[in-house]
């Protein structure tokens, strides 16, 4: 298996997961595309000894090479070239931004199956990656609880059974958190994007846009509570009268055994806790703002809720970067959405680039407003 942003969090959690099931899994190549992570990735070098891996310096890459005496690649115009001499069978993907939309193409086009660990490749692909893999025949999987939820129903029903998927909200401790401490240079970009996004609750809003895209729902088919407890995140209703909702302490270790291990690693004694307290009450998406915007953007189709995620990133890096006010998102995205300029009925590979410089062209004018 090949490991695609090896030096992210998510991806070292689930390199360390493999690494207990060697018997059935061997990290044989590993890409980390951050030149700042460069003493994390010689050790991943060190402990996995991948027969091939990709850094993307040059100057760095020969050093690996000499080092490690391993091929290292650094151009990514030579990415399918890495993917053949990898031969592997599975590739995990923990890439972000949207020149990962071209990787994980790039990807399918070998025919490799793929785990992602970050849903920003769909977000920024609308339904070009989703439609690839159907014509390639490759298995995507997309590591979360709420997805994991959703392979758990369809491994003993048919998803035509549902009547509803209700996303759930709830608070975290991000809430409280004051976003200014978090702005350059108090902290990384990382730990301001993670504070970012809980305070907007985009795993609502992302979990929307993609479950629409994959199983071709239309907004009619979702809801939204607001629950007690983190403990759920999905609920089913289902066409014959019946609700569905999982009880987890989404336990990563629980999903990454159900997408790889057929889920044969079950705790022993796992029993229901002997009360379980869960109030739930129904919500409108109107009253989370981004969850609003997801939603008017699916409503209009197109290239907008491929837009949605365009302008969250953009608008989180110079929000960072103390340039906009942290309400800017909200108000730039309500702008863009009535803008038919930036509308494209069947988004290509080539939009979806342009769309983006024109975004970052866009923000750009807004911050010079400031």
């Amino acid at each position: 298996m090949l490991i695609l942003g090896s030096q992210r969090k998510k991806s070292q959690e689930i390199i360390d997961f493999f690494k207990r099931h060697n018997q059935k899994y061997k990290i044989s190549a590993l890409l980390c595309n951050d030149e700042k992570q460069f003493d994390l990735f010689k050790k991943q070098i060190q402990e996995l000894q991948p027969s091939v891996i990709f850094f993307p310096n040059k100057d760095l890459a020969e050093k690996l090479e000499l080092e490690f005496n391993i091929k290292c690649y650094h151009d990514y115009s030579q990415y399918t070239s890495f993917l053949k001499i990898t031969d592997c069978d599975l590739i995990i993907s923990d890439f972000t931004g949207i020149d990962s939309v071209k990787l994980i193409l790039a990807s399918i086009g070998e025919y490799k199956d793929i785990g992602l660990l970050n849903l920003e490749p769909i977000l920024y692909s609308g339904k070009i990656i989703i439609n690839e893999a159907k014509n390639k025949g490759i298995e995507l999987n997309y590591i979360t609880p709420q997805f994991q939820s959703m392979s758990l129903f369809s491994n003993t029903k048919k998803l035509n059974e549902i009547d509803k998927i209700i996303l759930i909200d709830y608070d975290t401790k991000e809430d409280k958190e004051n976003l200014t401490n978090y702005t350059n240079p108090s902290k990384t970009l990382s730990e301001f994007k993670k504070i970012f996004y809980f305070k907007n609750k985009m795993w609502l809003s992302r979990h929307l846009i993609v479950m629409s895209n994959l199983y071709n729902l239309e907004l009619d088919n979702f809801d939204f509570y607001k629950s007690n407890t983190e403990k759920i995140n999905l609920i089913l209703q289902l066409k014959n009268g019946c609700t569905v909702f999982n009880y987890t302490d989404n336990n990563k270790e629980s999903i990454y055994n159900l997408y790889y291990l057929d889920n044969s690693q079950i705790k022993e004694n796992n029993k229901l806790e002997d009360n379980i307290n869960i109030n739930i009450k129904k919500i409108n998406f109107e009253e989370i703002a981004t969850l609003k915007l997801a939603y008017l953007s699916i409503k209009k189709g197109g290239s907008y809720p491929i837009l949605f995620q365009m302008v969250y990133d953009v608008c989180a890096e110079e929000l960072y970067k103390n340039n906009l006010p942290k309400d800017s998102f909200v108000k730039i995205f309500s702008k863009i959405l009535e803008d038919k300029t930036f509308y494209s009925k069947n988004p290509n590979i080539q939009t979806i680039f342009a769309l983006d410089e024109k975004i970052r062209e866009r923000i750009k004018k807004e911050i010079k407003k400031k």
